[in-house]
């Protein structure tokens, strides 16, 4: 928005550098959107190789900055934005994201986060010829994203505030209007837009609560168990909402060191059930004085449980150790805690005093079952 507010004061290098300075620290993709905004915005051939030109020299010149900051903090050569669009956009590795159809930016992700302002920016568009010009290279930049596989709204995030303020032209317009009935639909839009978006924003909000029960579990845990443990956190629960702000208890150890334990087990779908075989991490050290106390999700009949072990690991553990719970929930009484999703977590503990070599290890995960 400010390289656009640049733009819009005819600042052109200004904006240009706002845009170089974006693509090379912060999201690579950006450099694509510049691109289009240089060749919907210029005057002739020229002035878009001039454009481009420019772009080029203060990003490359930003490059030499960033380059030796990031491979410091790295150890090694590294440019994390342009690792990160090789990753999604050559490789197209995203997709093992998930994928969305090519239209969902258009149909689902403009229109759920816009919401009333999304059609009075579609309309403005079509009927004032600047704004047109403003929001092409935007929109441009929309369907050039949408060919990828994988979607996500803060991909093109910088595109609405640009259809915001399309929205609010006519909105001005419409309350600007010397017929009274104009003015007062003018205003009823804007009335309805802004409540709308503080109903719909504080309700998506409470609702999204739900989708990190890592972040549930890792509070639950913390105020349930009191004695002081070790928590092992895995790629599950690190991506569903744990992060470094949750992990309050100076008493306890986290760490993400991890074997592999892989379970067989009978799903229960409806009328019919099937063998599934699932990989679950677990913790790194481990010995015949560890007992594990395990809180397996209802929905799975345990049927065999293999430990695959890391090199330099243990191999002397004996399965008796390891105890299944088949409901979480008969093992903490307490109604008024909180119980999101927490029949789709594993949790394993052992006491203080239990330690292999210098420390006490604890597995903690989050697993989904039924898969």
């Amino acid at each position: 928005m400010a390289a656009m507010g640049a733009m819009g004061r005819g600042k052109d290098r200004i904006s240009i550098a706002l845009l170089a300075i974006c693509s090379v620290a912060f999201r690579f993709e950006m450099a694509l959107l510049s691109l289009l905004i240089g060749l919907f915005t210029a005057k002739s051939l020229m002035g878009f190789v001039r454009y481009s030109l420019v772009l080029a020299i203060i990003g490359s010149a930003c490059v030499l900055v960033v380059v030796p900051i990031d491979s410091y903090f790295w150890q090694k050569l590294s440019w994390p934005e342009l690792s990160v669009f090789y990753f999604n956009a050559i490789l197209n590795k995203s997709s093992e994201w998930g994928v969305s159809p090519w239209n969902w930016y258009w149909k689902v992700g403009l229109p759920g986060t816009m919401l009333l302002a999304y059609p009075f920016a579609v309309a403005i568009c079509a009927v004032d010829r600047p704004m047109r010009y403003l929001c092409l290279p935007f929109l441009a930049f929309t369907g050039a994203m949408s060919l990828l596989p994988h979607k996500e709204l803060r991909f093109i995030f910088h595109v609405i505030p640009v259809l915001n303020t399309a929205a609010a032209r006519l909105l001005s317009r419409a309350t600007g209007s010397p017929l009274r009935l104009v003015r007062w639909i003018g205003r009823a839009a804007i009335v309805c837009i802004l409540t709308s978006t503080i109903f719909v924003t504080t309700s998506k909000v409470y609702i999204s609560r739900g989708n990190y029960p890592g972040a549930v579990a890792i509070l639950d845990a913390q105020r349930i168990i009191d004695t002081p443990v070790v928590i092992h956190i895995d790629e599950s629960t690190a991506m569903s909402g744990i992060s470094r702000f949750l992990q309050y208890r100076q008493d306890w150890v986290y760490t993400k060191l991890q074997i592999s334990i892989t379970v067989i087990g009978l799903t229960r779908l409806k009328d019919y059930q099937r063998t599934t075989t699932k990989t679950t991490p677990m913790c790194s050290r481990i010995s015949q004085r560890l007992e594990v106390l395990v809180l397996w999700g209802t929905g799975w009949d345990l049927i065999q449980l293999d430990v695959t072990w890391l090199v330099g690991l243990k191999k002397d553990v004996s399965l008796s150790h390891v105890k299944f719970y088949t409901d979480p929930k008969s093992i903490f009484t307490d109604e008024n805690r909180r119980r999101i999703k927490f029949h789709e977590m594993l949790i394993g503990f052992c006491p203080k005093d239990t330690y292999i070599g210098e420390a006490p290890w604890l597995p903690f995960w989050q697993s989904k079952h039924g898969e």
